[in-house]
């Protein structure tokens, strides 16, 4: 029998072997994934902390802890991004119901009617 370049007999049937399907991965376990979880929590917790209190020496506010809670949220993002090599989309859902609690935040913030106070909360408003 001949073979041709393109790995087919002379007759047409192939020599080449049967691709057959790759098995399924394991399913990961719920308790590896509430792990995992726990784990970027507590990371991003002990970033914002030291932050924050250093924020709040420097007498900026209510702010230091939002703007300290963004930074540790982006370090461990872009940690997780870097270690792993994920590239994920934004979640648009996440992204409002996170603009709508920093809304709730500085609203809290400035509602004493105070408006010497709002220039401390400009760095959040004009993000």
């Amino acid at each position: 029998m001949l073979i041709n370049q393109d790995g087919l007999q002379s007759d047409g049937t192939s020599v080449l072997p049967v691709n057959l399907p790759e098995p399924l991965a394991p399913k990961p376990s719920p308790l590896n994934h509430w792990l995992k979880s726990l784990i970027i929590l507590s990371v991003e917790l002990l970033l914002t902390l030291p932050l924050g209190f250093v924020m709040a020496k420097l007498h900026i506010g209510g702010t230091a802890w939002i703007l300290s809670g963004v930074v540790g949220g982006v370090l461990v993002l872009q940690g997780y991004r870097l270690l792993f090599h994920t590239n994920s989309q934004p979640n648009p859902s996440v992204r409002k119901v996170g603009q709508a609690l920093v809304g709730m935040m500085i609203g809290f913030a400035i509602a004493n009617s105070n408006l010497t106070q709002v220039a401390t909360h400009l760095p959040v408003l004009c993000s």
